[in-house]
């Protein structure tokens, strides 16, 4: 199984692509990618659906899907990739438990916060989440916001 960690605009998935299943944030789709022997292209197939996209390397892990008019600038990231950046976190950091989407964050840069305090609330597999400052600090950055799906191991606050 291959994972990969996707950002189309504001929002972020987990994507994973097994020999006979594809899950975005946990959840299981009923569909498969194919490559098909053009440089680019591939198949999706959903049910009866079949749809063709266009996929451009623009950078190093920045690609260009075109799809029936349409078209979408993504950003992926190999799990490996994604847990080194986690890894690099720094421990005061806030991070996302698991795949999810924010629903309120409460602190903003230069807000003193206290060991414990609530910061964020997010939503995972319907159930909400609070999320508490991992010590006393300042809050340096804000990576979120309000109605951004995260991947699990995200960085959401900086201490």
């Amino acid at each position: 199984m291959k994972v990969y960690y996707v950002t189309i605009g504001k929002n972020r998935y987990r994507i994973e692509i097994g020999d006979h299943d594809i899950k975005i944030n946990g959840e299981s789709v009923n569909a498969s990618l194919v490559a098909l022997k053009e440089h680019g292209i591939h198949l999706l197939k959903k049910g009866f659906n079949r749809r063709e996209i266009h996929i451009k390397e623009q950078g190093k892990s920045e690609y260009v899907l075109n799809s029936d008019g349409s078209h979408a600038v993504v950003n992926v990231k190999k799990e490996k990739a994604a847990q080194q950046q986690a890894a690099a976190s720094n421990e005061k950091d806030v991070i996302a438990p698991l795949p999810g989407q924010i629903i309120s964050v409460l602190v903003q840069a230069g807000d003193q916060v206290q060991e414990g305090q609530v910061v964020a609330i997010m939503e995972s597999m319907k159930m909400q989440m609070v999320l508490h400052a991992p010590s006393d600090g300042t809050i340096v950055r804000v990576e979120t916001e309000p109605g951004k799906t995260v991947a699990k191991g995200d960085i959401l606050i900086v201490l």
